[in-house]
């Protein structure tokens, strides 16, 4: 309704414009040549807005996804926050926001995660290289740590090692599997823990990062 009544709004805008060259003596035939290309350049935003509109309808229709899922499409992931028949508006997990066309989005892959039952995340930070560090050791605190949060759904906690180079220090990267709709809420628990933890070791090198795989 917004969009039509920005389509009538200009409409009515341009008969007075035009009703003033009249007044003004402009000849009609230069009148209809500027209407024609205002016609050919009217068409053309029409059809992007028709475009982006059909798409919104085949979303809405299809069940595609809703407000508060988290999806992944046209090269951008987030929760859906807005929607409209002309385009979807997400929040990556940088708080950044993000405004897509709809037709961008049936025109490329859409990844619902919230309808997924169970997803694997992805921790990684790195920590400092320290002289005769016991890793195993600190393995098992991360995932001891991790476990302790009760959006984990299994006990199989992945933990990888990457030694980046001397400088940055040693990359920590850990896998686990949650529900994926406490997406939001289990990364900000994992994230709590683990830096808590982290914190007190005093060996964190990096801030700690959280992905779906």
């Amino acid at each position: 309704m917004s969009t039509i009544s920005n389509i009538i709004y200009y409409v009515i805008i341009l008969i007075g414009f035009l009703i003033s060259l009249l007044n003004l003596g402009f000849q009609f035939g230069s009148i209809i040549v500027v209407l024609s290309s205002l016609g050919i350049a009217f068409a053309l935003g029409i059809q992007n807005i028709l475009k982006q509109f059909i798409s919104g309808l085949l979303i809405t229709l299809n069940e595609m996804y809703n407000i508060g899922d988290y999806i992944i499409t046209n090269g951008a992931e987030g929760t859906v926050t807005k929607f409209s028949l002309l385009t979807t508006t997400l929040t990556n997990d940088d708080d950044i926001t993000i405004t897509i066309p709809n037709d961008k989005i049936t025109n490329s892959n859409i990844t619902n995660i919230t309808n997924k039952n169970n997803i694997r995340i992805r921790v990684y930070f790195t920590i400092k290289n320290i002289p005769n560090f016991d890793i195993s050791k600190f393995i098992e605190l991360i995932k001891n740590t991790t476990l302790l949060s009760k959006y984990i759904t299994n006990k199989n906690i992945i933990v990888d090692i990457d030694s980046i180079s001397h400088r940055l220090g040693t990359k920590i990267v850990v896998r686990a599997n949650i529900n994926s709709k406490n997406f939001n809420i289990a990364k900000n628990d994992i994230k709590f823990l683990l830096m808590k933890m982290l914190s007190n070791s005093k060996v964190l090198n990096s801030p700690v990062n959280i992905q779906k795989e």
